[in-house]
């Protein structure tokens, strides 16, 4: 199934302890964030990293 046409390389890492990885063993948690880099054709490298939601939550201060 295609879900993107166009897309000639995609990787996807994760973030932890400060570093990218391009694998995540822990089963148990989620990495603080993922980026995730894709080369499209007619718009180049595309790049963007997203925080995920339970190490936003961690993070804002909303903590009671």
């Amino acid at each position: 199934m295609t879900v993107l046409d166009g897309v000639s390389e995609f990787t996807l890492q994760v973030y932890a302890d400060g570093n990218w990885r391009d694998e995540w063993d822990q089963a148990d948690a989620m990495p603080p964030a993922v980026k995730l880099r894709m080369d499209l054709k007619g718009y180049g490298e595309i790049e963007r990293i997203y925080l995920l939601p339970d190490y936003v939550r961690k993070g804002d201060g909303s903590e009671s």
